[in-house]
């Protein structure tokens, strides 16, 4: 495309200089002979494609910028839920064998991405992510002399915190578009809690299964983007990691979507596939409907336990206003528009 526009923009040009293109009798557009309108028409061709050009390449770039710093994240994500399941497993040779593989996946696949896709990160980025890599290769050297559980969390802390700083780092730049970030920025619980012993999530839980009784009766008026809903995994460990699924379809009594967030437990369904359950197993739901949010119930929870300083610094991250509490439809009334409308819907899905 870029030498079809260097030989048009000569062309263009060798015309304009060389060709009778210029009726000086005339006045305006109309001193334009039919070469000069054919030079014209061209250059304006030239330019709009220039410029349409220019700005696929700069949407491609921001989209690749945008993937990379979220699989970076999500990759120092993993660290520290893998650091977290060490403290609650019983621990043994076939675990830390899994550890030390994990370990090493996370460190290949995070140096494969900046030798990949350098450009899309700052110098300083890179600079820390293979500081990160470093600290994982020296962990893993550490890992082959450690036995014990208590041994391996205390020498797997310093890497953690690291991990938690990249993701952070690179999440802030990412906040509005990805609700990977959106969702674990600062809020660490998100996915994994005390299914028996977490009255306040299981309670919240509780009311967005009521709530989504309307839902469901209503669902034939609901598009396909408009309504998200989270279920439980089971892990192979019998823990669970809450996932949300998008593009919800119902029927026969079940739930299908498609899992819409990184899975970071050790489970076999992953991100893109499709799953279906019953409505009874859903864990919550939120639902974007004429430009405002509603549901979304576990959220609140979570961020009920932040300290004022990391709530307040998690809300004004986001460019529209979280009601104060969930919001459930009511798809008989009128008074559901009580709500910020969502400035920029990717921000919150």
């Amino acid at each position: 495309m870029e030498y079809i526009l260097i030989i048009a923009s000569f062309v263009i040009t060798v015309i304009a200089l060389f060709g009778d293109t210029w009726k000086s009798e005339n006045k305006g557009l109309d001193k334009l002979n039919f070469k000069g309108k054919i030079a014209l028409v061209s250059a304006l061709v030239v330019i709009s494609i220039s410029i349409y050009t220019e700005y696929s390449k700069r949407v491609k770039d921001d989209d690749l910028k945008f993937n990379t710093h979220q699989a970076i994240a999500v990759h120092a994500w993993e660290i520290e839920m893998l650091i977290e399941k060490i403290e609650q497993m019983n621990f043994d040779e076939k675990k830390l064998k899994y550890i030390k593989y994990k370990l090493n996946l996370i460190s290949k696949q995070l140096e494969r991405i900046i030798q990949t896709h350098t450009s899309s990160f700052e110098v300083n980025e890179i600079k820390k992510i293979e500081n990160l890599i470093l600290f994982i290769e020296n962990e893993i050297f550490k890992l082959n002399v450690q036995t014990s559980a208590t041994e391996i969390t205390t020498s797997l802390t310093d890497l953690t915190f690291n991990a938690r700083e990249i993701r952070k780092d690179l999440c802030n730049n990412i906040m509005e578009e990805s609700y990977f970030c959106f969702e674990r920025q600062a809020i660490s619980g998100m996915q994994f809690w005390d299914r028996e012993n977490d009255v306040e999530m299981n309670e919240a839980i509780e009311k967005a299964k009521r709530s989504f009784t309307e839902i469901l009766n209503n669902f034939e008026t609901i598009k396909p983007n408009e309504l998200f809903v989270k279920i439980p995994l089971v892990l192979s460990d019998g823990t669970f990691e809450h996932v949300w699924l998008k593009d919800i379809s119902y029927q026969e009594g079940f739930i299908t979507g498609i899992i819409d967030n990184y899975v970071t437990g050790d489970t076999l369904a992953e991100k893109g596939d499709t799953i279906s359950v019953k409505p009874e197993f859903i864990s919550d739901w939120r639902l974007r409907k004429e430009g405002y949010e509603y549901g979304n119930f576990t959220l609140y929870v979570a961020l009920n336990r932040l300290s004022t300083k990391e709530k307040t610094d998690f809300l004004n991250k986001l460019n529209y206003k979280l009601p104060d509490s969930p919001k459930g439809f009511h798809f008989n009334k009128h008074d559901n528009k009580t709500l910020e409308p969502i400035k920029n819907p990717r921000a919150a899905f």
